[in-house]
């Protein structure tokens, strides 16, 4: 489990309340409200194998307390004891008129979470990226995607936003 530097920064389609914030390439994402983390709904994801999230497209000024710390809360169903693997998170940043295109954030793997729960994943980003997000820029989106083993389950997603960084 990444540190817990403190409470993350929601802020604008990082905190899954509104409808139509975010789209899935398989369409096995719908919005539901309850069992959140924050805010007041979260994205549920359906029971396959790969689902590709992308957001609408924000501003760079919507964005509060940018960080080098992105982190989301992942809620992973009640799993059995015997369970082999659950599957894994990428997620993803493109700004295209600052040179940004899908640029890879970072992987985690989900079966070493918490299951029943909410668990904090969390992402370094890369100092020119951080850079970008500090810009003013509109053109910009997220991108998650999860490989899910089906058998166990959707997830839920919710609570995304920047981590203050720590003196360590």
């Amino acid at each position: 489990m990444p540190p817990d530097g403190g409470t993350a920064v929601i802020s604008s389609v990082l905190a899954f309340d509104h409808q139509g914030d975010w789209t899935a390439l398989n369409g096995a994402v719908s919005q539901e409200l309850g069992n959140v983390s924050e805010g007041t709904a979260v994205l549920r994801l359906s029971a396959q194998s790969w689902t590709s999230l992308t957001s609408r497209t924000f501003s760079t000024t919507e964005l509060e307390g940018i960080t080098s710390n992105l982190a989301f809360d992942i809620f992973v169903p009640d799993l059995p004891a015997d369970f082999y693997w659950m599957g894994g998170m990428n997620a993803y940043v493109e700004c295209p008129s600052a040179g940004l295109w899908r640029t890879w954030l970072g992987y985690h793997a989900l079966q070493i979470l918490f299951d029943n729960e909410y668990n904090r994943i969390e992402f370094r980003l890369p100092p020119h990226v951080v850079s970008v997000l500090n810009g003013n820029h509109s053109d910009c989106r997220w991108g998650l995607d999860f490989s899910t083993n089906p058998i166990f389950g959707g997830l839920l997603v919710d609570g995304g936003g920047f981590v203050p960084e720590t003196n360590q």
